[in-house]
This record gives C-alpha cells, structure tokens and sequence, in this order.
C-alpha cells in the first residue's frame, strides 16, 4: 500500500505527466495542426479522414496482444518507459525529414508512417498505462486527478494556440511545421520523466495468460461484449458518444476552412478555443465523476455536443467554428476525464488491461472507418458538412438515451457501508 505522501506525490506526477503530454499532443494536434498540414499539400477530405483511420487501425491492432502480455505483470512502469521510447523518437524523425523536403508525395507517405509507429506504439501501451494508472492512484481521486491533467492541459492550451496561431502565419513553412513538431517532442520527453517518478507497489494476484491459447483468451474477450450487463450498455453508449466526437474533430477545422473569412494560421485559434474550453470540461467531469457517480458526466456532456453541433450547421464562419470547438473540447474533457473510472468501476478489478482492450478495439474500429468513407463521401459531392454534422448529433443522441437510463456501478467502499 501506498503511504499518504507517496500517494499525494503520485498525485502530482501524474499531473505533470498529463499537462506535458497534452502539450505534445497540442502542439501537433491531430484535429487541427496536422489537417492544415495535409492541406497544404493536398486539398483532399479522403487524406484528411486517412488520419484518424490510420491511428485508430494502429492504435486496434496491438491491444490484446497487449493486454494478453502485459496483464499479469506485478511491476509495469519498466514496461512503458520502453515502448514510450519508440513513440519520441518517431516524432523526431518527421522533424528531421522535413530538412530534407516539404511539398512532395514523400512527405505524405512519411508523415503517415510515423502516426503509424506512434499509434501502434500507442496502442501498447494503453492497457497497461490503464491499469498503472489505476494502481498508483488513490480511487477516491481518480477522477479528479485526470480531469485536472486535462483543466491545466487546457488552460496552457490556450497559449499554445495562440502560439501555433503565430508559428504558422509568421514562420515560411515547413519552418513553422518544424518548430511545432519539435516543441510537441519536448513535451513528450518531459511526459517520459516524470512518468519514470511515480512511485509502483507490487502488484499480487495477478492473472497470467501468457501459456493460454489464443483462442480460449479472445473468447473469454468476447463474452464481456456478448454477455448482457451494464459493460455492455457503457460499451455501446460510449461509441455512440465518441464516434461521433471524432467525426467533428476531423472534418469542422476544415469547414472552418472553406469560409471565405478563414484568414492564415486560423487553426491556432481553433486551437486555443478548443483548449481553454477542455478545462471547465475536465474539472466539472472529474468533479461529478467522484463526488456523485460516474454516469453523472456522461449525462450532462451531450448537450454541450448537441450545442456544437448547432452552431456547427448554423455557419462555417470562423467565430461560429471557434464557439462549435469550445463546445465540443468541454464536452470530449467530460468524457475523457470520466470514462476511464467509469471502466474501473464496470471492470474486475485484475482483469482492467482485457476491459480496458476490449472498450478502446469497439470504440477504434468505427472511429478509424467512419471518418474515411467521410472524406470519401465528401470529396464526391454525396455528403456535405451540414449533413454530416446533422448525423453526428443523432448519433450521439442514441447514446445520450443509453446513459440516461444506465444504473451506476456500485462502489465497493459504499456497499459494504
């Protein structure tokens, strides 16, 4: 057990962790940055939506083999801190790649390379980082403590947008690409140390699949989606919520894009809304996420979605955009903040790397197709911004529903009171 301070430095850690982490993740946003990249070298919705396509495929891909793996690990920090290595260095080869060449197809076929080793890399990882994280934290404060990873993450955010405003309308490209790409790298490597802080306790009990055959483990997976339950509706409810989600995250910086009072640099601003906004989101979430239950985010998020979507089809002028991504960065920081203690609470407290597989394979396979046939649809006139928006408010709808209507799990602290 962890001792009162160790668990208050831990705290802290993981605070620093999250904030510089999402600096990274800022700096070279996939929801802003790297679309007006493309755009500068293609004007195609279809590569734009391969984005998030390649991610999430990479992302699925290594999850259970993860989980299978890495579960009955008593220690996992060692384990992170080595896959995280890879995921640096990738960001420093695209850095080093644009000294060489900026408008050609190469750049493209590289810059896609390297979202494949980092989401592959990313995907590793996740199941083991749930489960550390949910072992080094006291569950009292889970909630709170990634919801203030994302407030302060939000709040520096908005900085940082206005900064990435700034790089790319003064600096030539790929200068401002390159600087980007270089302060998000420095981000990441502070996320590595301060990760390599926090205090692990052994962990017993532990399952072991490494000797079980790969057919009895993926049936043991696949039960937790078939069985009827409460997983199953928190499953189902989430993709309804962030399918959705990502959808808008992919394709509104570009409608903002098509407004003839879009000006140079304006995805900073983007941004920065979007950012600032994630921080009243986070904190409201964890918030309600521990001091009432952990559906009670989930209730509330969809309508600020509803609103973007709104203002969304309302008008692609940069302001209204810049509302629409306030919105939708306060209602994905409630989700975000609330959904993995929400998975704690629905999971087996040993099994969470196989839950926590399991919720991020549903959620990756439609988050990874969808925005392609998207950009598909787009590109060839079948599908237009207002539409597409339209079907994402009914979309999320249907999970709004499901959270409504979905019992919270009991807490252990609370049922044996």
């Amino acid at each position: 057990m962890l001792t009162p301070g160790q668990s208050r430095r831990n705290a802290l850690y993981h605070t620093l962790d999250g904030v510089s982490f999402f600096m990274g993740l800022t700096l070279f946003n996939r929801a802003t940055v790297i679309p007006a990249f493309i755009n500068e070298l293609t004007g195609s919705n279809l590569v734009i939506g391969l984005v998030p396509c390649v991610y999430w495929i990479g992302f699925a891909l290594p999850l259970f083999i993860s989980a299978k793996k890495f579960e009955g690990l008593a220690y996992k920090k060692r384990t992170l801190l080595k896959l995280a290595a890879f995921q640096r260095v990738a960001w420093l080869a695209l850095f080093a790649w644009l000294f060489f060449a900026w408008k050609t197809p190469l750049t493209l076929v590289v810059l896609f390379l390297v979202l494949i080793v980092v989401s592959v890399n990313t995907g590793l990882m996740n199941p083991v980082w749930v489960d550390w994280y949910a072992k080094t934290m006291d569950e009292r404060i889970w909630a709170r403590v990634l919801g203030l990873r994302w407030a302060i993450s939000g709040l520096v955010g908005i900085l940082l947008g206005l900064f990435i405003r700034w790089v790319l309308s003064e600096l030539p490209h790929p200068r401002g690409y390159q600087a980007l790409i270089l302060l998000a790298f420095i981000g990441y490597l502070l996320s590595w140390i301060f990760v390599s802080r926090v205090r692990e306790e052994r962990q017993e009990g532990l399952p072991h699949h490494r000797d079980v055959r790969w057919g009895h483990y993926l049936k043991g997976l696949s039960d937790l989606v078939s069985r009827p339950g409460a997983f199953r509706r928190y499953l189902a409810a989430c993709i309804c919520l962030f399918v959705p989600t990502e959808l808008m995250f992919a394709f509104l910086a570009k409608y903002g894009l098509t407004s003839p009072a879009a000006t140079e640099g304006i995805t900073g601003a983007f941004t920065a809304f979007t950012q600032g906004s994630i921080a009243a989101g986070a904190l409201a979430g964890g918030y309600l996420s521990d001091r009432r239950h952990v559906v009670a985010p989930f209730r509330l998020s969809p309508l600020l979605f509803f609103g973007a979507v709104a203002l969304a089809l309302v008008s692609s002028h940069p302001i209204t955009v810049c509302a629409a991504f306030s919105l939708l960065g306060a209602s994905l920081a409630m989700n975000l903040s609330s959904s993995l203690p929400a998975l704690f609470r629905f999971a087996a407290p040993n099994r969470i790397p196989s839950y926590s597989a399991v919720l991020v394979m549903c959620l990756s396979i439609p988050r990874a197709l969808s925005p392609l046939l998207v950009g598909w649809l787009i590109d060839r006139g079948i599908l237009t911004y207002p539409t597409l928006f339209a079907l994402c408010g009914a979309v999320a709808f249907a999970g709004w529903i499901i959270f409504l209507t979905l019992k919270p799990p009991v807490v252990a602290s609370e049922a044996s009171n």
